[in-house]
């Protein structure tokens, strides 16, 4: 009788050596590390966010019921950061330090509520922030409503411990690129 390579009974770490890429990857999925072909995750498990939870169909929800994406390290190497709708215009976010499950506030600078935050001429503007598993620099996009249609401007922050610091000044960019 022949066995599969894979079935062979190995130590953990040997096994982990033996998966492919793919599935080194879904197994850091499950664990709070990145993965990499250089070092294998630690058998440290992530802890999910009390409000995140899967519905029966399998799609993530928070705790109002909106959807996010599947909790993942997302953002400086142990975060998971998600956006939540609160409605037409109102959206905040929320990092979850992953290793731990507690909840940081980090990121309320960025909410935008009912009623929306204004810029110093009195014009709406929503809030779109782009993050990276393996960076602490956050890409704030402000989607300015103006009489003469959007205007959207950039800004980049670095988060240093729990603090988020800018490290750029407001600049314009074209509206349908971050």
């Amino acid at each position: 009788m022949s066995t599969k390579r894979e079935d062979v009974l190995i130590g953990a770490r040997t096994r982990l050596l033996l998966m492919s890429t793919a599935n080194v990857a879904a197994v850091a999925a499950l664990l709070c590390v990145a993965p990499t072909h250089a070092a294998l995750p630690s058998t440290a498990p992530c802890l999910l966010p009390d409000w995140a939870s899967q519905d029966a169909t399998g799609e993530w929800r928070d705790g109002l019921g909106k959807a996010i994406p599947k909790p993942e390290i997302n953002f400086a190497g142990k975060y998971f950061v998600a956006a939540h709708s609160c409605g037409a215009g109102c959206r905040y976010y929320s990092a979850t330090d992953l290793s731990s499950g507690m909840d940081r506030d980090f990121l309320r600078m960025f909410a935008s509520t009912d009623p929306p935050p204004v810029t110093k001429d009195g014009y709406p503007y929503i809030t779109e922030l782009y993050v990276r598993r393996d960076s602490a620099v956050i890409v704030a996009t402000y989607t300015v409503s103006t009489p003469n249609g959007p205007l959207c401007r950039t800004k980049r922050f670095i988060l240093e411990g729990l603090i988020v610091t800018p490290v750029s000044g407001t600049t314009r960019i074209n509206c349908a690129t971050p």
